[in-house]
């Protein structure tokens, strides 16, 4: 099982970080569940893969679960996201069954001593959403492991929007 720290996931991303900014918190979720769900169908990413938010989910609001796939789970108040990751790994009968998607140090930390396998969430996109080549003479340094890459201009940029589903 996947388990991803779904706002560290979400901030990742440029066009969803604009949203979240924005106060669309519910269309920057479900951009990032549309992504997770086309990677599991590509076969990028395998099932189940459970995400964990802070918060609740907007009023009658779709909640992007799709069984035995993708399963999102809001973490009750006064509990945060990271508290119900933490809880869901040291409770697991299995936690070197789990690999936890995460930037956050302490929830690595504490799931890793459970057994768990862990990922920065930089490093998880990397690895799922590998960047098209570069034209020759733009290259630039790499950015450091958590944060992803600038938007290439603004073809890059509309190549997100049609993969997260959001250019119409």
């Amino acid at each position: 099982m996947t388990l991803i720290d779904g706002y560290n996931l979400l901030w990742a991303f440029p066009e969803l970080r604009e949203l979240m900014v924005a106060g669309r918190c519910e269309l920057a979720r479900e951009g990032l569940l549309r992504l997770l769900a086309r990677l599991i169908r590509s076969g990028r990413l395998s099932a189940p893969v459970t995400v964990v938010f802070d918060g609740s989910p907007a009023q009658g609001g779709p909640c992007g679960s799709v069984p035995g796939e993708l399963e999102v789970r809001f973490a009750p108040h006064p509990s945060s996201a990271d508290d119900l990751i933490r809880e869901i790994v040291e409770s697991s009968a299995n936690a070197a069954g789990i690999t936890v998607v995460s930037s956050d140090r302490e929830v690595r930390s504490r799931a890793a001593r459970a057994g768990a396998s862990v990922i920065r969430t930089g490093e998880f996109v990397e690895s799922r959403l590998p960047r098209r080549p570069r034209a020759r003479g733009s290259e630039r340094p790499e950015p450091p492991a958590d944060k992803p890459a600038p938007p290439q201009g603004q073809a890059e940029v509309d190549r997100w929007l049609r993969e997260f589903g959001l250019d119409g």
